[in-house]
């Protein structure tokens, strides 16, 4: 069984994977800059996602693609994709159907705050097929002090949600050097750690669904036209352009299409 076999029958059994040392240490500090550049400069134009400080428990930057394009090399690196079409595509017709980015974002949670609820992303848990599957780019290290993912191994099976406050025995937390990444379907059960220690804990968390399912954001309009002129045709149906809704049935009747659109600016 080849390498790729095994991390698919390990997806399919567990739920997730975690893949270490992807990125080299002098790409990893490089896009560690960036975030840290992006985020200060969103802060300074008073444009942070949580304005006020208002239930802010993180850092966190929504839409990661429109602010810096050098991010965009993640969502189909070559060590991860495989795995992520394996899962997309999965049960679809001829599995061959197209998938999506639905959210695009980078999080690193503050000291001190408590551990996440454990949750899903995917709305409905267990089904036969993946709904969702998350790609979690770790910039810095994981680990228990700087409060890496919890998931349940298998939950992805269980057709019920985790229970509120309960911490399972099953539990593991996800432990890697600072350029590995860790990949689960969106049914797994999972949560942020609580971070004990005052460490950079920035991850590019990169979310895929299959491609009729809404995204978080609409990001074929949130996309700069001169980012999207950049875009291989294969990017550009990743971030929706070739499954965009007509307007009406005399535009074209169908939801999906061969070739990559750019909608109309309002």
């Amino acid at each position: 069984m080849s390498d790729l076999d095994q991390r698919k029958s390990q997806l399919d059994k567990d739920g997730f994977i975690v893949i270490k040392n992807v990125l080299p240490e002098p790409e990893r500090k490089r896009l560690n800059d960036r975030l840290n550049q992006t985020y200060d400069k969103l802060k300074a134009d008073g444009k942070e996602t949580y304005p006020g400080g208002v239930g802010k428990t993180e850092k966190l930057i929504l839409n990661l693609h429109n602010k810096d394009a050098a991010f965009i090399e993640l969502i189909d690196h070559p060590t991860v994709f495989p795995l992520v079409q394996h899962m997309m595509m999965d049960g679809s017709y001829q599995n061959s159907e197209p998938f999506i980015v639905t959210q695009f974002s980078a999080r690193d949670p503050h000291v001190g705050v408590p551990a996440q609820q454990l949750h899903i992303d995917s709305r409905f848990p267990g089904p036969p097929y993946a709904m969702m599957c998350i790609a979690l780019w770790m910039i810095n290290d994981f680990t228990i002090e700087s409060g890496g993912t919890r998931l349940v191994p298998g939950s992805h099976h269980r057709a019920s949600y985790p229970d509120n406050g309960v911490t399972y025995k099953d539990e593991i937390i996800v432990q890697a050097p600072a350029g590995s990444v860790v990949l689960y379907n969106g049914s797994s059960w999972h949560g942020g750690g609580s971070k004990l220690k005052d460490v950079e804990r920035w991850s590019v968390i990169i979310s895929y669904a299959r491609w009729w399912v809404k995204p978080a954001f609409d990001m074929t309009r949130n996309t700069p036209q001169e980012i999207y002129a950049g875009l291989t045709p294969a990017r550009k149906e990743l971030f929706g352009f070739s499954s965009i809704p007509p307007w009406d049935e005399h535009v074209r009747s169908r939801s999906r299409i061969a070739t990559s659109e750019m909608p109309d600016r309002v």
